[in-house]
């Protein structure tokens, strides 16, 4: 009992220590403008107080963790940002444009006129650790890591199907050509930002040359039936390649140096690395380390803040960050911003429950949307997000053309869902109030599970909400709050009600199939509602293949208004990048594309004197 009374004293003791010191400064308005473009720059500080450390690190607040720092196989958003300063890649999404780039090519690629071949020509002053150049070869091999059914990257294999082959250009020492199965509107962007690996260190034995790219476009090839490939397989899918600094290995400025599971992850700066002659800025590497820390208490988080023991984040709550900005003291130290970005929040609804054995009401489309008018959409954005964020109507974000400005937003109406279940004759009541149906001559209780993610106090806020918002009109709501896997894995095999998250696109044009595809249920990718036919998917396949951005147009907004109508997802608010970055570094960009932010841009500026006034 005494050991637990510490503990409890503790907390209560942070929380004090935390008021204190956000009392201490002086309070003003907040500034809680959301700021939209491609790129902002923050600039210089006009002078380097004395507090500011001189040390030349970056250290990051990340909620999560990276699933791991596998080459291929893993899911993570945090793992593909890390991925910029750990790799290489074709191409790259330039994040100040939005728009694809060269990367480790010399121009973008040549493309034959039925947009089938890719040629890339590779620069020439790229390098690996043990100092050889950048080969064909190692892209090749790269693709064939991709397309082996033995490599478990489930997430990214339906993009690889789209490959036929890699293959030398003959008479050159430096192009690949690319050949594609059909024409699709992302054969191009496809290959940016993907890691290409090097071939030496990841198959010495070269194993993978045994096998052609015929061999593993062949859906009744087996990898079991291949000794060398399968015991290849298993090695390179084991987790030390994803989480040994020593088994992990990219073209990019930093390395791994350490990681402390579940607490930071350390990348160490290359020395004498081909980045630093690149004139490239994404390719800069000012810090010699970038320190990613996870901290998923928001007061705590508040506090290391305060002190001053991080110098940047991109993932703070509104209300964190709208906290900390009213104290003169964090304005002196840090800039803080709210960045419009390409992403959404949802709630799935789980449109084929009777094929995993989960709540049959949601099959009724009159149910699913009852649902949607009894989430409390603008109170959510009015009492968590603070006022900052702005409700959406679909899967596409407002800062893009193709939007369907055409659909209208779907309002809290407890009456309106009431008289919706009523006339779909869920009029009757159970003991508690719940609304119940005979269906198929079994008595159905209006029951939800309502899963949502563990990573921010913020999710289970809006769970609240949305749960005494539905009790309202009979609907029984369960909280199920899981980790990013559960989620994730909830999703992709159907095993839910209802199932709350976020997705980030990109100013790239959309890619529909991979959400909203009738194959990507069947496969169990991220269709995870079930939503789909035969109409929906042509349109899917239609926009796949079109390249003008006229034609383009018409389809993704009937795409929209098919979604809008089935009510596969109640959607909620678009997404806020909620930034702060220590002004003591100069250099620092804030993007409207993922990840927001490049931490290797962050130069230490040259050191002043010390002045009390705030910048």
């Amino acid at each position: 009992m005494l050991r637990t009374m510490k503990k409890i004293n503790l907390v209560l003791l942070v929380h004090l220590s935390l008021f204190l010191t956000l009392s201490c400064g002086s309070k003003k308005k907040v500034d809680v403008t959301v700021e939209s473009g491609n790129y902002i720059e923050l600039g210089a500080p006009s002078v380097f107080l004395d507090s500011w450390s001189k040390e030349n690190e970056v250290v990051i607040h990340e909620l999560n963790e990276p699933d791991n720092l596998h080459p291929c196989n893993g899911t993570s958003q945090v793992r593909s940002e890390m991925f910029l300063y750990l790799h290489g890649s074709l191409l790259r999404t330039d994040l100040r444009s939005g728009t694809v780039q060269p990367g480790i090519c010399k121009s973008m690629p040549e493309i034959s006129k039925d947009q089938l071949d890719l040629i890339f020509d590779l620069r020439e002053d790229i390098k690996w650790d043990d100092n050889t150049l950048i080969s064909p070869d190692d892209v090749i091999f790269t693709v064939k890591v991709a397309k082996n059914p033995g490599t478990n990257n489930a997430a990214f294999k339906p993009y690889f199907d789209l490959v036929e082959k890699v293959e030398r250009v003959p008479n050159s020492a430096t192009k690949v050509l690319i050949r594609m199965k059909k024409v699709y509107v992302q054969n191009v962007a496809l290959w940016a930002d993907y890691p290409i690996i090097q071939k030496s260190f990841y198959d010495p034995k070269n194993v993978l040359d045994q096998f052609s790219f015929e061999q593993f476009n062949d859906t009744n090839f087996h990898v079991d039936q291949f000794n060398d490939l399968n015991e290849w397989s298993t090695n390179f899918n084991s987790p030390p390649y994803g989480f040994d600094a020593k088994l992990i290995s990219g073209l990019g400025p930093y390395r791994l140096k350490e990681w402390q599971q579940g607490q930071l992850l350390v990348f160490e700066k290359k020395k004498n690395h081909w980045s630093d002659k690149s004139k490239v800025y994404a390719e800069k590497s000012y810090p010699n380390k970038l320190i990613f820390k996870v901290n998923k208490d928001a007061i705590s988080t508040q506090l290391a803040f305060l002190k001053q023991e991080f110098d940047a984040s991109t993932s703070l709550s509104s209300r964190g960050l709208i906290e900390m900005k009213s104290d003169s003291m964090f304005n002196q130290n840090y800039h803080g911003r709210f960045v419009d970005v390409y992403g959404y929040t949802f709630i799935a609804l789980n449109t084929k429950p009777e094929l995993s054995n989960n709540a049959l009401a949601l099959s009724e489309l009159e149910v699913r949307k009852a649902l949607a008018s009894l989430t409390p959409v603008q109170p959510i954005i009015d009492v968590v997000c603070k006022g900052v964020n702005k409700p959406v109507v679909g899967p596409v974000a407002r800062m893009k053309g193709s939007y369907n400005s055409d659909l209208h937003l779907i309002l809290l109406d407890v009456k309106k869902a009431n008289e919706i279940f009523d006339a779909a004759k869920w009029n009757e009541r159970d003991k508690d109030g719940v609304r119940v149906k005979m269906i198929d001559g079994k008595k159905v209780r209006l029951e939800l599970e309502l899963a949502f993610l563990s990573t921010t106090p913020e999710w289970r806020e809006m769970a609240l909400m949305i749960e005494a918002s539905m009790k309202q009109a009979g609907v029984k709501v369960n909280l199920n709050m899981t980790d990013l896997q559960t989620w994730l894995d909830k999703g992709t095999s159907h095993h839910f009600d209802m199932i709350m998250g976020s997705w980030n696109s990109s100013a790239l044009p959309e890619d529909y199939a991979q959400l909203w595809a009738t194959s990507s249920w069947k496969e169990n990718g991220l269709n995870f509602s079930g939503f789909g036919n035969e109409k929906t998917d042509a349109i899917i396949d239609s926009l796949a293949v079109t390249m003008d951005e006229s034609a383009r147009l018409g389809m993704e907004k009937r795409i929209q208004a098919e979604i809008y109508s089935e009510y596969p997802y109640i959607f909620l608010y678009g997404l806020v990048r909620r930034t702060a970055i220590h002004r003591r570094f100069s250099g620092a960009e804030l993007y409207g594309e993922r990840p927001g932010v490049l931490f290797n841009m962050f130069k230490l500026s040259s050191i002043g004197v010390k002045t009390s006034a705030t910048p």
